[in-house]
This record gives structure tokens, C-alpha cells and sequence, in this order.
């Protein structure tokens, strides 16, 4: 999430936490602020298709714009 000029409407502080009961077959706690993050590296750009996908997908969206 990137923060256009403040953080009003476009951010969170809740990181919960989630821990399995003893009855569970897997054991195990998941933390959100410590497993929760994004990509560690840049991801690849998008090929021909992919773009065109994109734009498929935005042309949608846009015509129900009012």
C-alpha cells in the first residue's frame, strides 16, 4: 500500500496473530507483521499477453465509471 501524501484512508495497523490449538495436527503460530510482507525482490515485467490482459481487464472496469 503506498501512502498518496498521508495515511488517512489507505492503511492499517492490526497484525494479528494466529495460533493453532493443541489438537491440531500442525502445530504452529502465524504472525501477520512477520510473515505478511511483500515480494523481497522487484518482480518481472509483464510480457505481451500479460499487458494485454491488463488492459482487457481495466477497459472493464472503466466502462462502468459513471
Amino acid at each position: 500500500i503506498d501512502c498518496v501524501g498521508s495515511d488517512n484512508s489507505d492503511s492499517f495497523q492490526w497484525a494479528p496473530t494466529l495460533r493453532h490449538s493443541p489438537q491440531t495436527r500442525s502445530p504452529g503460530v502465524w504472525d501477520a507483521a512477520r510473515d505478511f510482507r511483500g515480494p523481497t525482490t522487484d518482480p518481472a515485467p509483464l510480457g505481451p499477453w500479460e499487458k494485454y490482459a491488463q488492459v482487457l481487464l481495466s477497459a472493464n472496469e472503466f466502462v462502468f465509471v459513471d
